[in-house]
């Protein structure tokens, strides 16, 4: 097969592979080779001359004293969040005041030690449901 020289890298890539690609796949190299290619010409020809500069920028560090840094749990500067005295407990706690679900909750553990069937597991998301009040 006879081919323009300024494909034969495309080509010879496309031939090594294993196994050779279907030919919709070839074709789609060898356009977007030519994009490529074609791409290339015209930042080639282009009047503009653009060098390659290497900057190394300095890292400027702020130094930050006690009173700089911010809590994101009460948002006040002076502390970070694991040290505060404002700190909001648990989301998503909840208590069980009925003694009945506690006994449903047991009723349905004893059972069955080794697994949870599927009933099991519906019966207690609707307990924890109810007990959050969501009932639907």
């Amino acid at each position: 097969m006879k081919s323009r020289s300024e494909f034969e890298v495309a080509l010879t890539g496309l031939l090594n592979r294993n196994p050779i690609p279907s030919l919709d796949i070839c074709l789609g190299e060898l356009l977007r080779e030519e994009q490529r290619m074609a791409t290339q010409a015209v930042l080639g020809s282009s009047k503009e001359i653009s060098e390659v500069v290497n900057v190394a920028y300095a890292g400027q560090v702020k130094n930050r004293g006690k009173g700089q840094i911010q809590c994101y749990s009460c948002k006040e500067f002076g502390h970070i969040a694991r040290n505060c005295e404002n700190r909001r407990g648990q989301a998503f706690q909840a208590a069980i005041s009925d003694p009945t679900t506690i006994s449903s909750i047991a009723t349905i553990a004893s059972t069955n030690q080794s697994f949870a069937t599927p009933e099991m597991v519906q019966q207690m998301i609707i307990i924890a449901f109810s007990t959050l009040g969501l009932h639907g």
